[in-house]
């Protein structure tokens, strides 16, 4: 019997025609900070900022707990007694005054743009819908986007897959389809891991944005980065085994 195919080669769709996927049958979903964007800094000092403004307590285990939520529902674990939509807001101004300092991970323009060239289609999802564009647009990565969806659109943030189907259902992919084996979801928390084996599509966890690797490697994702550089593994055409993906640590 033949060797089940490796994670790249089932994400690896025909080139569509003219560099777009057909239908998308290929497509990288990506979280926004901390895959493509490098803001954890910046995501760590918003939250240090509005704890201490609000006089409240954020050590690493309650930052841990809240990673990868919308702000609303961070706040409301953090702060259970206080108004999470104030929290919130100062929290935005916080990074609006402050989008200077974002700047796209290394390699993100070059991978996003030869994954499309071939026909991957490439989506945006992220529970942080009232920065994500200004992010995307500042770093220049808002033209290689085919389709952003935010939490802000729909009533359900992650852990639940709803910001991930969508972006399917903009590609036209069924999640019941056998091609929606060629979409993967690309997170750097637990939750961005469990929201994509909620939607039913391969998961890659990065170990350079805010979780720690070990928090990666305890989520179970199918495969974990260590740089968006290696994501040329999931354009290859040649033949790999699953076994040839190895984590390397920090």
């Amino acid at each position: 019997m033949p060797d089940a195919p490796s994670l790249p080669e089932r994400l690896n769709g025909p080139p569509g025609r003219h560099g777009q996927a057909p239908h998308a049958k290929a497509a990288w979903i990506c979280d926004i900070n901390g895959v493509l964007v490098d803001s954890s800094r910046l995501i760590r000092d918003a939250f240090a900022s509005t704890a201490a403004h609000y006089g409240c307590s954020i050590t690493e285990e309650r930052f841990r707990a809240v990673k990868g939520l919308g702000l609303c529902e961070a706040y409301q674990v953090l702060d259970p007694g206080g108004d999470h939509v104030a929290r919130r807001d100062y929290h935005l101004r916080f990074l609006r005054e402050r989008l200077d300092e974002v700047r796209a991970y290394p390699y993100v323009h070059e991978r996003l743009r030869f994954a499309r060239s071939i026909g991957i289609g490439i989506g945006a999802a992220t529970s942080y819908g009232e920065t994500a564009e200004a992010f995307l647009v500042h770093t220049g990565l808002y033209p290689l986007i085919d389709h952003l969806v935010t939490a802000d659109e729909l009533h359900r943030p992650k852990p639940h897959p709803d910001v991930i189907l969508m972006a399917m259902r903009l590609f036209e992919i069924d999640p019941h389809r056998p091609d929606a084996g060629q979409v993967l979801f690309v997170g750097d928390t637990p939750v961005d891991v469990q929201a994509g084996r909620a939607a039913g599509v391969a998961t890659i966890g990065v170990s350079y944005g805010l979780s720690e690797l070990w928090e990666i490697r305890a989520a179970e994702p199918d495969a974990i980065i260590n740089s968006f550089d290696e994501m040329s593994q999931f354009m290859a055409r040649g033949p790999a085994r699953r076994s040839d993906h190895t984590v390397r640590s920090r």
